[in-house]
């Protein structure tokens, strides 16, 4: 018996993942469908079991990208960070204990409505400029006492979480380009503003979700620090 059409197309791109045939972003959804002769309908089914593997990122706005870990999808921040920390500067906003997350951060972190979570707000500085708002939910039991010292050291947060003892064995990314409905103090940017919200979710070897990071990412900041360009930017 013959597999579903989006099985085989499934198959078919995640042997050309495999084998560095794509290594970074995938051919448009309308050139996918030319390629392999299907509709957009079977396309669209094989692309959602590839994402629900890890194997695929689909980032709204952008396209598709081979789903890596979170040194990999966001290595040009990282780059920048660790080479030009001269040019980076993070102040901390808030800290708080016990803090109860809402029904959305509690959904991604798998949190019971009486768990409680670390809550930390930084700015970001790139140049003297603040281009990324960041909130960063952290469940307490991963707390050992350590960890904010960690985070103050360090400042990235999965190398932070590595320090206390906690393994990382993959993220998940999901980027998302927005248009500010308010004016924004942290980030000095105005409504109507163009910018970028990212949120990654790192996972213990256990497949635990332990840290949610959402950053709100400027304009200025997507083009210094993920090297993103905002069309007609």
């Amino acid at each position: 018996m013959s597999q579903p059409l989006y099985v085989q197309v499934a198959n078919q791109i995640r042997n050309n993942i495999l084998q560095n045939i794509w290594t970074e972003k995938l051919p448009s959804e309308k050139d996918l469908c030319s390629h392999f002769e299907v509709s957009r309908i079977t396309l669209r089914r094989a692309v959602q079991e590839l994402c629900n593997e890890g194997l695929i990122d689909k980032r709204h706005g952008i396209g598709m990208f081979v789903g890596k870990n979170d040194f990999q999808l966001v290595g040009s921040v990282l780059r920048d960070r660790l080479f030009n920390e001269n040019q980076i500067e993070h102040k901390l906003i808030q800290i708080s204990r016990e803090i109860k997350p809402n029904a959305l951060v509690r959904k991604l972190l798998k949190l019971n409505s009486s768990d409680k979570a670390i809550y930390i707000e930084r700015l970001v500085y790139h140049k003297g400029d603040p281009v990324d708002y960041e909130k960063i939910w952290i469940p307490e039991k991963f707390d050992n006492g350590e960890l904010i010292e960690k985070i103050s050291k360090y400042e990235l947060i999965i190398p932070a979480l590595e320090q206390i003892g906690i393994s990382i064995s993959k993220t998940r990314l999901m980027l998302e380009p927005q248009i500010l409905t308010e004016n924004s103090t942290n980030l000095k940017q105005r409504k109507g503003s163009p910018v970028l919200l990212l949120w990654r979710i790192a996972f213990d070897l256990q497949g635990q979700p332990v840290a949610l990071i959402e950053h709100l990412v400027t304009n200025q900041g997507s083009k210094n620090l993920l090297h993103f360009d905002f069309p007609n930017s």
